[in-house]
């Protein structure tokens, strides 16, 4: 049996916690629009919920990489995340929420964030980015 399940990642325009800690996303996504190349991801955040089913596990190291998806060339690696928890005896829930900002593309295409959990891949997120067409004025 795998340690982790993914149960779901999304890219949002905004992630928020309500007073009784309720996640609300907004703006799902999965196409980064830009205006030009180089073009930037100016901010969203990645949002993500894990499940952890090794009861002897003390602690969960979490790498995210976001990867041009047919060259497998890496655009971004954060650092790692070791996020607290209290392992219970079946399983544990782990939600993670990160603001992303000023992410510069430099080229259109397939991306792909990939996310391990104690270097096991538990899942990913497909996304594209695409260059808006210019109109053109008038002279």
């Amino acid at each position: 049996m795998k340690d982790f399940k993914l149960n779901f990642i999304h890219l949002c325009d905004e992630a928020i916690f309500s007073q009784d800690g309720k996640l609300s996303l907004i703006g799902i996504f999965e196409v980064v629009n830009v205006m030009a190349l180089p073009g930037s991801l100016l901010k969203a955040f990645l949002v993500f919920n894990l499940n952890a089913f090794n009861k002897n596990l003390n602690k969960i190291d979490l790498d995210i990489v976001i990867k041009k998806a047919d060259t497998k060339k890496e655009l971004v690696k954060l650092p790692t995340l070791s996020p607290g928890f209290v392992n219970k005896l079946r399983e544990s829930k782990i939600g993670v929420t990160l603001g992303l900002a000023n992410i510069t593309f430099q080229e259109v295409g397939r991306y792909v964030i990939e996310i391990q959990a104690n270097k096991e891949l538990i899942g990913s997120l497909d996304f594209e980015v695409k260059l808006l067409e210019q109109k053109k004025e008038k002279n």
